[in-house]
């Protein structure tokens, strides 16, 4: 009920809408966020809901702050919908694992970890052109690819089937066979 509501009040961060840019208050070096995000293409959120650290009556406290919080928390979970996703196979169907997908304007590619090739990637509302890339695969880009608000819609697909170098070096040679 509360958590889109900020005390602006006190004109801490009025400008933000009552957001604080934890980085602002202070840095956390190569943390757990960090590392998921580096190494497992996995974004962690620190949601701050008050500043008493340790309360006297901790249940009574928590229960208040979740009553007060929980519509606003689970509605922005939705957001985990604005973005792409997409499944990575080659000519046959197959899954390619370890295929890197990078978006325009961001320099952080992520790895494909699924056994089944299928990756997802948040992004915020725009258009954008998405790359899958694979040592021994042909390099594939998908141009203006429009990702909506998770108001209008889920994640916008973005499959993309690979063609191995080797099979299209294969095939070539059988095609075009010289004669004598």
């Amino acid at each position: 009920r509360f958590l889109w509501q900020p005390n602006l009040s006190s004109g801490i961060n009025a400008e933000y809408g009552g957001v604080t840019n934890g980085n602002s208050w202070y840095q956390v070096q190569n943390g757990m966020q960090d590392w998921d995000y580096f190494y497992n293409d996995c974004f962690e959120l620190t949601i701050e809901l008050g500043c008493c650290k340790y309360p006297t009556n901790s249940k009574e406290t928590f229960t208040k702050v979740w009553e007060d919080n929980f519509e606003s928390v689970f509605n922005f979970t939705s957001f985990v919908h604005t973005g792409i996703q997409g499944r990575v196979a080659d000519f046959y169907g197959n899954p390619i694992t370890g295929a890197e997908i990078s978006v325009s304007g961001n320099n952080k590619s992520i790895k494909i970890r699924h056994e089944e090739g299928y990756y997802w990637r948040p992004l915020v509302p725009g258009v954008y052109n998405v790359t899958a890339k694979k040592e021994g695969y042909f390099t594939l880009s998908r141009r203006n690819i429009v990702v909506y608000s998770s108001d209008d819609s889920a994640a916008t697909q973005v499959p993309f089937i690979l063609m191995s170098k080797s099979q299209v070096r294969k095939r070539n040679k059988k095609r075009f066979r010289w004669s004598k």
